[in-house]
């Protein structure tokens, strides 16, 4: 299986000082054009890469397997963040249909530098399809940790994303306007228009502010069997979720009815979150 690896011929220099950015652009142009039927982008152990905001573009001319064995860091906070930067994302993948990444490696975010300004996700998946993430590490994104917008036909399972508790608005998984969306056997513990949503077996916490936040809630949406653990909001149903100044606040939107609850349950008028 042709392999692609941003360290060594591509120039990355895995001192986690160095911006390898463009050792990963390089190297992903070129194991997106092998016309193979499946090809391998290579993120070595004992390495350590830093890059800048990164653009991995579909669509690739075959089945990519992206295989985190590393690190991947960011840069130490927004006084290290390249002028020539101007996207919000620090890890975009846009286009891509039929993609693996997996591995034991970890995308650290260092993002506690950042987490006063509005900008900012560590890995983000933008109008992709048939994609799977299993076995990697995320934490201490600056904003969320994971994203998956307009995206089709996903998997994730045992995956970790970890964030420091007092973090503000550090989604583990955020996933809006996708469907076919599956999450197992994972731990997520982190400081939207979506549906056919699976979570199986999913820890969330310690030290979780949200469990599962449903920001847009449809119907017939069923809880079953969850265990959480020193959570401070197990599980948010907002009838209107909206960013403070951006929108004015509703005090109606959606009905809210049928709701079984095994322990106390407590129901508060619906505000704007902050």
């Amino acid at each position: 299986m042709p392999r692609s690896s941003a360290h060594g011929a591509f120039g990355a220099a895995g001192d986690s000082v160095t911006d390898d950015a463009q050792a990963f652009s390089k190297a992903w142009d070129a194991a997106c054009q092998i016309g193979r039927s499946s090809v391998v982008f290579l993120v070595p152990d004992k390495y350590s890469f830093l890059t800048q905001s990164s653009l991995f573009k579909g669509p690739c001319k075959s089945y990519l397997l992206f295989q985190l064995d590393g690190r991947i860091v960011a840069p130490s906070g927004p006084n290290k963040w390249s002028s020539r930067n101007s996207k919000s994302d620090w890890m975009d993948f846009y286009g891509i249909h039929g993609m693996t990444m997996q591995g034991g490696g970890l995308i650290d975010g260092r993002g506690e530098k950042w987490w006063n300004l509005p900008c900012t996700s560590a890995l983000r998946f933008l109008k992709s399809s048939n994609l799977k993430v299993q076995g990697i590490g995320v934490q201490s994104s600056p904003k969320f940790h994971v994203c998956f917008d307009d995206c089709q036909n996903v998997r994730l399972e045992f995956i970790s994303i970890n964030s420091l508790g007092d973090s503000p608005k550090t989604d583990g998984i955020h996933i809006e306007d996708s469907n076919n969306v599956e999450i197992h056997h994972s731990r997520i513990s982190p400081g939207d228009s979506s549906h056919d949503v699976d979570i199986t077996n999913v820890t969330c916490g310690p030290r979780s502010k949200h469990g599962i936040v449903d920001q847009e809630l449809w119907p017939k949406i069923t809880f079953n069997n969850i265990e959480m653990d020193k959570v401070k909001n197990p599980i948010i149903t907002n009838q209107y979720y909206c960013l403070k100044d951006h929108y004015p606040n509703q005090t109606a939107a959606l009905k809210i009815y049928d709701v079984s609850h095994a322990q106390h349950i407590q129901c508060e008028k619906p505000t704007c979150a902050s």
